[in-house]
């Protein structure tokens, strides 16, 4: 904006002098207040804008955090499973626990709890460390939230496959402290688990 004495000089400059000057000046400053007048009306209409898009994402995220709510109540509702009640098992131990083994005590356990099976690979997530963790992170994520292809995806990288139960059981020797039984059931679970790999029914 323009100061009174920098409107003179110009209207100076341009050869103005006594009313026509005094003419120029007023109409030079009227323009400045219409001027002033826009500016502040767009400023004006910018904020109502800005107001009403801020509005609208707040609105969107209630909405968000609703349709979340309820998912997660509806999801809870309907695996009959209270999060902040739901008994924490024991996390799956890399070199320790035998993952066909864990799953299997973990499947127990969330029919016991009578959990719907939309949310077995969830809370199983949640009970992974280490290599086993790894496979669920990386996988897609919609498999990630199906129970079973997480489950055959597990049980694949710790080589719980046919191939893999065939080995153990060939190659099954009793280990050191374990009596005839024990190595016997567990000869047995090798071969049971073989049988299911390779989808074979067994005779009657």
């Amino acid at each position: 904006m323009e100061s009174l004495k920098e409107l003179r000089q110009y209207g100076e400059s341009l050869g103005l002098a006594n009313e026509d000057l005094i003419r120029f000046i007023e109409s030079q400053q009227a323009k400045q207040r219409d001027d002033r007048r826009f500016e502040r009306e767009r400023e004006k209409e910018e904020w109502e804008v800005e107001k009403v898009r801020l509005e609208h994402e707040l609105e969107l995220k209630r909405l968000d955090n609703t349709r979340l709510f309820e998912t997660e109540k509806h999801r809870e509702e309907k695996g009959n499973v209270n999060p902040s009640k739901v008994p924490k098992l024991p996390p799956f131990e890399e070199g320790t626990d035998d993952m066909d083994a864990y799953l299997r005590r973990y499947e127990r356990y969330a029919i016991s709890q009578k959990w719907d099976k939309s949310i077995w690979a969830t809370h199983l997530s949640a009970l992974l460390k280490g290599n086993a963790l790894n496979v669920y992170a990386l996988m897609p994520s919609d498999q990630a939230l199906d129970y079973d292809a997480l489950k055959t995806c597990l049980l694949k990288r710790y080589n719980m496959t046919e191939d893999g139960f065939k080995q153990k059981f060939r190659s099954c020797r009793p280990e050191f402290g374990e009596t005839f039984q024990q190595f016997s059931v567990r000869l047995g679970s090798y071969f049971s688990r073989w049988i299911d790999m390779s989808n074979v029914v067994e005779d009657v």
